[in-house]
């Protein structure tokens, strides 16, 4: 996404649904791609929306140079936490390009901080932005997140009396939750030499490569990807085809894969899934024996070749 401050919008092709009382994005989470440009239900129209494929280095350049933005949000990983990777070279084209035209690189770690690498997926990459977006492991799985950034930026949250410089407004309903900021503390500590973190990406690499082998011998189209700790299955032959990567799991394949793993005691997040540091050999050969096991009750079923 790309915010002009008088709401001007550019939305990165396959990148998630935000919302504020001021302005709606006409992308929905899940969406395929190309993303509609028409506007949510219930959202007004937005006529300063422009989308922009992801990867498109040119297509941001022209995009900045022709507006006054803001700020520039997107999921250094890729869109969905990386089921459309995004190389770490256009993320860096990304902050040159912010830098030449004053606008503020914003990422989206709310799903990689903290399981990518103990200083996030921006550590990995090697493209500092100017704010982070971060929950989910930053409250140790407790409803909370952070926002992250320098002192001056960040100041305009700060209280004051000053009437010239009035606070922004901050509203959460977890905002100074205890229990998730003792939560996160906790777990914050536990992944801070990235031990824990880096052995989940071995286990992770291990589970993905175990699941791809599943396919083989069942002989049913398919294949497994992911980054880090998280992996992502297709029940397509194999491609890199954004469009394919996005699309995922859908309709009544997805329903029947859900229901069968359900039933072998696994359950998945339509198609994907993301290990912690409680997933041991155990629960990795129960996800491989229930992907067998539910693919040939698919097969049997007729839902899948």
């Amino acid at each position: 996404y790309v915010f002009r401050w008088e709401m001007e919008v550019i939305n990165r092709r396959g990148a998630e649904a935000q919302s504020s009382e001021k302005f709606f994005l006409c992308a929905l989470p899940g969406t395929s791609l190309p993303v509609s440009l028409q506007p949510p239900p219930g959202s007004p129209p937005n006529p300063n929306l422009t989308v922009v494929p992801q990867g498109d280095v040119g297509a941001m350049r022209a995009a900045l140079a022709a507006r006054d933005i803001a700020a520039v949000i997107l999921e250094p990983t890729g869109a969905a936490w990386g089921a459309v990777p995004l190389a770490p070279g256009d993320v860096a084209a990304y902050r040159e390009l912010c830098d030449e035209h004053g606008t503020l690189l914003v990422f989206d770690e709310v799903v990689t901080g903290f399981r990518w690498s103990e200083r996030c997926a921006q550590d990995l990459i090697g493209v500092t932005p100017d704010l982070t977006a971060l929950a989910k492991v930053v409250a140790g799985g407790l409803p909370g997140g952070a926002l992250a950034g320098p002192a001056e930026l960040l100041a305009v949250l700060a209280f004051r009396d000053d009437p010239a410089l009035p606070k922004v407004e901050h509203y959460g309903t977890y905002n100074a939750h205890p229990l998730a900021a003792a939560a996160g503390t906790v777990t914050l500590d536990l992944l801070a030499d990235g031990e824990l973190i880096r052995a989940t990406h071995l286990r992770a690499a291990q589970l993905r490569a175990a699941l791809g082998e599943v396919f083989t011998r069942v002989g049913s189209p398919g294949f497994v990807y992911g980054q880090a700790s998280t992996f992502i299955m297709l029940l397509d032959p194999e491609s890199d085809d954004p469009v394919v990567l996005k699309r995922g799991i859908k309709g009544a394949r997805s329903a029947a894969l859900q229901c069968a793993m359900l039933l072998e005691g696994v359950h998945l997040y339509r198609g994907c899934g993301l290990l912690s540091i409680a997933h041991g050999d155990d629960e990795l050969q129960l996800t491989v024996t229930a992907l067998e096991r539910s693919l040939r009750r698919m097969q049997a079923e007729g839902a899948i070749p």
